[in-house]
């Protein structure tokens, strides 16, 4: 299989964003989806190449979300 490139992130994003909620025993219809400011640091940040490096770099997005969410 070729790598993926930098034009299939819109692709891969939501099958990587379901992993996650099903990592965290969550139910993907309500995992909120990446805004344009976080899909645009990914755009950025990853060029193509590895999906492996893409969840990290995912990961690392979804970490600095947590911080910065209001609490309830």
């Amino acid at each position: 299989f070729p790598m993926p490139r930098a034009g299939h992130l819109e692709a891969l994003l939501p099958g990587l964003l379901s992993q996650v909620a099903a990592e965290r025993g969550l139910d993907s219809r309500w995992f909120q989806p990446l805004d344009a400011v976080e899909t645009r640091v990914l755009r950025q940040s990853w060029r193509g190449g590895s999906v492996r490096s893409l969840r990290r770099k995912l990961d690392g997005v979804l970490r600095v979300r947590e911080r910065t969410l209001p609490r309830h």
